[in-house]
């Protein structure tokens, strides 16, 4: 997790958004100094950080990582209910797929990103996560690209 923030945050400020980067640090270090066991929080943190990030343009790669950074943290910090992480995982896809609509130019990286994830997170954490539908639509851009 404290790499992923680090990232996003130097990101940031590589990218003249000092103010982004600022909250990033804070957060990081509310997390750590309040809510380093919380798991919720953490991940809500996660997830703001996330969806406020796809409000910076042309920075796809950095975005991709902050949901790879939070898939990381689904990974390896597991919910007591299973569900949770399956709703957590659906909506990073979401938000992938989404991203791929508005940069439809950067819509190949993002795919292998989303099949990654569903690999990942199907092998580790819940066999019978139902992947269906995101193949099916992995296989449609595949098709379309060809």
């Amino acid at each position: 997790m404290m790499p992923t923030f680090l990232e996003t945050a130097l990101n940031y400020h590589l990218i003249n958004n000092p103010s982004a980067a600022i909250n990033i640090y804070q957060r990081l270090i509310e997390i750590i100094l309040k809510y380093f066991d919380d798991r919720k929080y953490i991940v809500s943190v996660f997830t703001q950080i996330a969806l406020e990030s796809k409000n910076t343009n042309n920075q796809i790669e950095m975005i991709i990582n902050i949901y790879d950074g939070l898939c990381t943290f689904i990974y390896e910090w597991l919910a007591k209910i299973i569900f949770k992480d399956d709703d957590l995982i659906t909506l990073i896809i979401e938000y992938l797929r989404m991203l791929g609509d508005r940069f439809y130019e950067s819509i190949i990286p993002i795919y292998r990103k989303i099949i990654q994830i569903l690999r990942y997170y199907c092998e580790k954490v819940n066999l019978n996560f139902d992947k269906e539908h995101y193949l099916k639509l992995i296989k449609y851009y595949y098709k379309k690209w060809l």
